[in-house]
């Protein structure tokens, strides 16, 4: 994925990444809600996977709605190895430890699981929250 090619890649600093999530997940919302948090550098940039930055970007991902996807240094990471990467980013050794203990697709695994119960377990939205004024900047179309 080379970011000259890439109209929407090309205004974000080098060293960010872009994090698609589902956008009408109560608990995805609240786990972007936790990033924006940790994330002081502001290192991460997010969209939902409804969005149109995920249908220019990622058509055959965001068609599933079903994995969170980041977009970092030209390469695509899905599924826990997004989870892995952004905790990477967010220089949260301690955490990313606990998460290698398990095999990748353990991991892989008991992310699968929980993304096809998420809505029974955390609910559904029926649209995006809106980022509040300070966040607009951090967030793609």
């Amino acid at each position: 994925m080379d970011r000259s090619t890439l109209p929407i890649l090309e205004h974000l600093p080098e060293d960010c990444g872009l994090v698609f999530f589902d956008g009408v997940c109560s608990f995805c919302d609240g786990f972007i809600r936790w990033l924006l948090r940790a994330d002081k550098r502001h290192r991460l940039r997010f969209s939902t996977l409804q969005g149109e930055t995920a249908q220019a970007l990622i058509p055959h991902l965001a068609s599933e709605k079903k994995s969170i996807v980041l977009i970092w240094k030209g390469q695509a990471y899905v599924r826990s190895a997004a989870l892995m990467q952004m905790l990477q980013i967010l220089d949260m050794k301690v955490l990313k430890a606990f998460f290698r203990l398990l095999p990748a697709g353990m991991r892989d695994g008991a992310y699968d699981w929980f993304a096809r119960n998420r809505y029974r377990l955390f609910g559904r939205k029926s649209h995006c929250t809106l980022p509040s004024l300070s966040e607009r900047a951090l967030f793609l179309s």
